[in-house]
Order: structure tokens, then sequence, then C-alpha cells
């Protein structure tokens, strides 16, 4: 039987009906792939796949927009017997009372016992203050009686909004803002069978990360009187991320993100890339899409605008920086104090910018202990080029559309303590940071980001602290794996595209899990750039490396290898080229071999950090010449 995502061309044995362009090669090819994925066709990951971690993960959409995968905060989201509370204790739940929104029988009939304005909630705590947050939830007139209005509730301590809505007619109530709630907005939408998606959005205080998400059957219209006579069905309550309501994502005992599925521009469209996985980072620049606040606390011959234009994720909370008109050097600062560094890190500093405002260039500095003096490197927002770059930066530009570019540099911390400074300057030209300026013209910015990594990864907002983003975990085990894995033989076919090059990133893995006895692993080299290598242990024995080198291999860049193993026989080829063999392995031990770690070492962590658009496996040892007709 033959697990797969959008590509899957059946079990073991049998002859294969060349989905793949081999008919055309003349080569002897038998036996049908049991595995196949095709990430970048795919939006949500197949059930054979178990995935944790992303919390705070962003990604681009396929329509640019920088965003979240679907997630919920919320526990319980279909049981509210259990976790959700009522002050009052006047409350009626018959759990799994009726037919859901996806057809299991898992929707709970809300009656009220009295006529309190208590509701039902939820407390939770979110991963970022100062975000905006929708609630939503599927509602249904329930069991007993005809029952029109339900309120449903969201706010940090203090703010946040209300909004009312008709379960009877589908029309949309009242909207109240709570307190000093901000950015609220409220929707209902039919989704047959009398069920109703009803959601209500607003902006959290910036440095609240306790909320709570009410659930009401009310009277009336802008009503707070609890309905005591007629029941509601309720089900699927989410709290996610953002001005809209996600997909749905139900939770048990735990909150849940789901899979990144990213995608980048090539300057005229957007592409799918496929799966995003990254290990854990964290966003130590404060409040990096307010560069008006205090956290920006050195602000030279600039003015700063705050929400001026629409950000990369589609709110209008990009800022604006315009010059004064003094004949000098103009910047903004935010400086980390007191960093202690034990030895040598690397960091990396990027922020999203946007031109349309009569400048062409600007510069990113950094002040550390490895350098005491500014290292300026400077980028042309309107070509998407990098110009002059200093001697301890490594930079680098990504054009995401819409005008705005993702501009950074990677710099040597040093070893000790200090305040590290990192600035961004004015530009009139390449390296000419000192001008009369003009006070019409200047900077759209938005995303800052400061992480400890010798290269980028993907946005995570701050506010008044640092944000963390938890690590990607994507497995495959029990009969999941053992269903379509053969011990004895076997073909890899993998398409990805490490963060880096010269750096140890895990590409794939099968083995014991938490093990590093017995396995086969895919990884990129540490110290070798353009080196890929694939390496297996046998009885914790290692039956060495087989390197794959390509000197025109650099970071971000797509490419296909394949890997083949045999008793005695292991073979990969990347790209089409001529392939690299070993004819002395002693292959894994059977019994160890109980996971498919995909994007990560086989024992856990070790992210590829970048994307995989496909995985493909054939329970037979394929020829060096299919493998590299497969990867040409």
């Amino acid at each position: 039987m033959g697990i797969g995502g959008s590509d899957v061309s059946g079990g073991y044995g049998g002859e294969i009906s060349f989905p793949f362009g081999l008919s055309d090669q003349g080569l002897d090819f038998k036996g049908n792939p049991t595995l196949s994925f095709k990430f970048n066709q795919l939006t949500t990951l197949p059930s054979a796949i178990t995935y944790t971690g992303g919390v705070n993960g962003a990604k681009y959409d396929s329509d640019g927009v920088l965003g979240y995968a679907p997630h919920n905060m919320l526990l319980q989201s279909e049981d509210l017997t259990t976790t959700w509370t009522e002050p009052n204790s006047d409350v009626t739940i018959t759990a799994n009372a009726g037919i859901a929104p996806d057809g299991s029988t898992t929707a709970d009939d809300l009656k009220h016992d009295d006529s309190s304005s208590a509701g039902l909630l939820q407390g939770y705590t979110v991963p970022v203050a100062g975000a905006i947050y929708t609630a939503s939830a599927y509602v249904k007139q329930g069991s007993t009686g005809s029952h029109d209005w339900v309120r449903l509730q969201l706010h940090d301590a203090d703010d946040g909004a209300s909004a009312w809505f008709n379960v009877a007619t589908g029309a949309k109530g009242a909207l109240a803002a709570i307190g000093a709630g901000s950015n609220t907005n409220s929707t209902i939408t039919s989704i047959g069978s009398g069920w109703y998606r009803i959601t209500v959005t607003m902006q959290a205080d910036a440095t609240d990360v306790t909320h709570k998400v009410f659930l009401t059957n009310v009277t009336a219209d802008s009503g707070t009187t609890e309905e005591d006579t007629n029941s509601v069905w309720w089900w699927g309550i989410q709290v996610n991320i953002g001005a809209t309501a996600l997909t749905y994502v139900p939770t048990t005992t735990a909150a849940v993100w789901t899979a990144r599925f990213d995608h980048s521009y090539d300057g005229t469209s957007w592409n799918p890339l496929g799966l995003l996985i990254e290990e854990a980072r964290t966003n130590i620049c404060l409040q990096s899409e307010d560069w008006t606040s205090g956290s920006w606390g050195t602000l030279a011959r600039f003015t700063r605008t705050a929400d001026q234009t629409t950000a990369p994720d589609g709110n209008t909370t990009a800022d604006k920086l315009l010059e004064t008109t003094d004949d000098n050097t103009r910047l903004i600062r935010q400086t980390i104090d007191n960093l202690v560094f034990s030895a040598t890190s690397d960091y990396t500093w990027s922020i999203y910018v946007k031109g349309g405002l009569g400048r062409d260039w600007l510069a990113l500095g950094t002040t550390t202990l490895a350098s005491d003096s500014s290292q300026n490197t400077h980028f042309d927002i309107t070509n998407g080029t990098i110009g002059t770059t200093a001697a301890a930066h490594t930079p680098f530009i990504q054009d995401v559309g819409n005008g705005w570019f993702r501009i950074g540099v990677t710099f040597d911390s040093g070893t000790g303590t200090t305040d590290l400074r990192f600035n961004f300057w004015g530009a009139i030209s390449d390296n000419d940071r000192s001008y009369i300026g003009v006070a019409t013209k200047g900077y759209y910015v938005w995303g800052a980001q400061l992480e400890a990594g010798a290269f980028p990864t993907s946005y995570v907002r701050t506010t008044t602290a640092a944000v963390a983003r938890t690590a990607d975990n994507t497995t495959m085990t029990g009969t999941n794996f053992s269903d379509w894995y053969n011990n004895v033989a076997g073909t890899f076919l993998i398409e990805a595209a490490p963060a880096a090059s010269g750096v140890a990133l895990h590409v794939l893995g099968v083995s014991k899990p938490s093990s590093s006895a017995d396995f086969h692993n895919v990884l990129t080299s540490s110290g070798t750039a353009g080196r890929l290598q694939y390496h297996t242990k046998s009885g914790n024995g290692s039956q060495g490396y087989i390197n794959i080198d390509d000197a025109d291999w650099e970071a971000g860049d797509s490419w296909k290898l394949a890997i083949a193993y045999a008793t005695d026989d292991r073979s990969a080829s990347r790209n089409g080229a001529a392939t690299v063999t070993d004819n002395g392995t002693t292959l894994p031990v059977a019994a160890e071999m109980t996971i498919l770690s995909i994007g990560q070492s086989p024992w856990g962590g070790g992210q590829i950090n970048g994307h995989i658009s496909r995985i493909t496996y054939w329970p037979t040892r394929l020829s060096d010449e299919i493998l590299q007709v497969e990867t040409s």
C-alpha cells in the first residue's frame, strides 16, 4: 500500500507506468514508489505525518501575504464540558448532542439555567502581546426550541470586543469595543444545514498575554441577559493570530499549530516552495513593527510616523521615516543592553523596507565587541541589489512583492559583554550617507528582527519583550512508516532547499527515535560549502559519509538528490551528476529503523531551516543511471 500526498503510485511490486519521465530513457525500471509526497502541491500535511511546534512561525501565502499557518490557541475546542468554565455555575451542557459541521456527532448543546450574564469562558495565554486576534465558533439553533441571538466576546485584561449574531436568520448584530479595544470587526457566514461560523476580531494590549473568550446565548441584539429557555449548539471554537479566522484546527489538551507551506516571489508571481521547517529562534529586537516607540531610542535627522502604509502582513502597520533638511547623516537605532557572549556568536539583523518616497539607497549598520565602530552595508531597494558591504557583514536581500524587500546582515558578536547597537542609515547613493535631506523623502519600514544565528529565519513579531518561535518537528512513525519502508534495499528522491551551505543542516533521516546508533541520514556539510553528505550507521558503527559536492550550490538554492542503498552498496546523485558510491556498507539494524525524520536529524533537532518540496521512496535499489535521470 503506498502513502502519499498529491502523487501516489501504488504499493510494492508490479510494473510502474513511468510517471517520472523514464519510459523514453531505455532504462530497466521496475517497482512502484511506496511513498510519495509533493509538498509544493499541498496546503496541509497528510494524516500519516506527525507535526508539532511552529508556534509563532510565519510564512508567505500564495497571494504574498505574510501570515500564519492555521492554528488554535484554545483547548478542548469541541468539548465544552472540560476546560471551559461558567462563573455563575448556571449552564447546562449536553455533550455530543448534535451533528457538527464536519459530520461527526460532537456538537455541544448549551443552555443557560438563569438570566445572569457571565457566559461560558476559557482563559488562555497568547504567544505574543499586542497582536490582532480573531475568535471564531460554529453555532446553530439548539435542541430545545428556537433561539435567535448569541454573543461572542474576546478580550485581554481590559480591552477587546463583543459581537452579536442571529443564529436564526444569519444576520450580524452589534459590535462593541470593550475598554480601549481597537481594530474590532465581526463576521457571520452560513456553511449549510443551519450552521454559521461567527467571528470577532480585536487588537490586544501591547503588554497583556492573558486573554479570555466568552460564549453566551443572549435574549437580544446588544443584550447581555442570558437566554434561559432555549439552547444553541456550539462547536469548533478557535482563537488565532490575525484579522480573519483561519481554517479551523481542532484541539484537545493542548493548543495546535499546523505545518507551514511557504511561497516565494520571482518578481512577477508567487510560487510554492513546499514545507518550511526551521529550528527555534528568538527575535530579541523589541517593538519590531513600531519604530516610533521608545525601544528605537536613537533618532537623528529622521521624523517618524506610525502606521502609514500596508505592511507585508496586510495590516496598515508600516511606519514612515522622512528626512530632515540637515546636511548630515541620519539614522534610527535600537540598542540591546548588556548582552553577554561567552564565545563568538553569529547574529542576523533584518528588516522589511519599501521605497516609493524618493530614496533608492539605505544602509544597515552594527556595532559589536568584534567591531567597536559601526560596520555598514548598503542596499538599493529600487533595483533589489546589494552595494558596498562591510567586511564584518554577510548581507542578503529578498524581494517580497508590492515594493517591499526583506534585507539583512549576519555579523560576529565578539566575546564578552556589550551593548549591541543596530542602525538604519539613510543614504543618497551607494556608500554615501551624509547629504542634505529632503523633507518629503525617506522610507517605509516594518518587521525588524535580531536573532542569534548565521542566517535569517522567518519573521517573529515582538512588542515589549523578546518572542520565540518553536522548532518544527515533522516525522512518520508506527505503521505510517513500516507500511512503506524496506530495510533491505531502497531509494529516496528528495527535492529541497536548505537555508545555508557549509553549515550542518539535516534534510532527511531514517532511524530509531532519539538514537544515533542506526540510521540513514542526509545533511549539509559543516565547514564545506556546496557539500551534501549521505551518512549511514549500523550498530553504532559509522559506515562512512558519501560526499556529494557542487561548488555552484549556494544557500537557499533548490536541488534534487537521490540516495540508494542495499547491502554493501550505497549511491547518491544530485542534479543529474555522476553518482558517488560506497561498496562497503553494513545496513542499519532493521528492528531499529522505526521513524522517518523530515527536514531534521534522525535523533531530533538540526532542522534544515529551509524547504522540502518532494520526497519519494522506492522499496528497491534503483540503478545509478536512474538516480541521475531522476535528479536531472
